[in-house]
């Protein structure tokens, strides 16, 4: 009886079942790589395609701000102080990435939701803490006030208590010697609405991005004819 038959046939079905599983093995692994390299690309694609989405919005809602800014008259009841400056129901603004239908919304600002809001930094507002709309405006009153006095403090989350300083969170826009009121010097300090022939103006929004803190500013100086 030949026993060398059966023992080199079982030993060559354990080796061919010993491969099979090595082949399962590295098919596995390597469907894994590639499936977790599509996922990473698809990622990286969405958060693009969003940071340009939002990106742009912030871009066309600060020209069009800016553009309503100017159409207003330069002081008086419904001047630019009057109706942007800080304590103003209009000094923030929400916005927004895309259009539908306009419905009102509960906050204290009378605001309204014409889509997807951006969510911008939380800021306290009139004493009403918790204000989330992206935009602000900002409007220079005092010819030496430093950049980072500009507008609203703001923080990227509720426990950050020190969101200014150059960061997202506050205000890019450098400041000028500015002579505001006209009177030849540059540095005399605060002038009111009446007072001031000439208001650097900025449309500054700031939000959460994909990767990060955004901000988007966009600057003018409006003058009194």
């Amino acid at each position: 009886m030949n026993t060398l038959a059966p023992c080199l046939h079982r030993a060559l079905r354990r080796q061919a079942r010993g491969l099979t599983i090595m082949e399962v093995m590295l098919a596995t692994f390597i469907l894994s790589v590639c499936a977790l390299t599509i996922m990473n690309a698809s990622y990286t694609s969405a958060s693009t395609v969003r940071q340009s989405a939002e990106y742009a919005s912030a871009v066309a809602t600060a020209r069009q701000k800016m553009e309503e800014i100017q159409s207003n008259p330069f002081d008086g009841p419904s001047g630019l102080v009057a109706r942007y400056g800080v304590g103003s129901r209009e000094t923030t603004f929400k916005v927004f990435l895309n259009e539908g239908t306009e419905q009102a919304t509960n906050d204290s600002f009378g605001h309204f939701n014409r889509g997807n809001e951006l969510i911008g930094f939380r800021k306290t507002v009139n004493g009403v803490a918790g204000n989330t709309d992206a935009g602000e405006v900002v409007i220079v009153l005092n010819e030496s006030a430093a950049s980072n006095t500009y507008g609203y403090s703001c923080s990227r989350s509720a426990s950050d208590t020190s969101p200014d300083g150059g960061q997202p969170g506050g205000i890019g826009f450098n400041g000028l010697p500015m002579d505001l009121n006209g009177d030849g010097n540059t540095s005399s300090g605060t002038v009111t609405n009446s007072t001031a022939t000439r208001l650097p103006v900025g449309v500054v929004i700031r939000w959460d991005g994909p990767h990060g803190p955004e901000r988007y500013e966009l600057w003018t100086i409006i003058s009194r004819y």
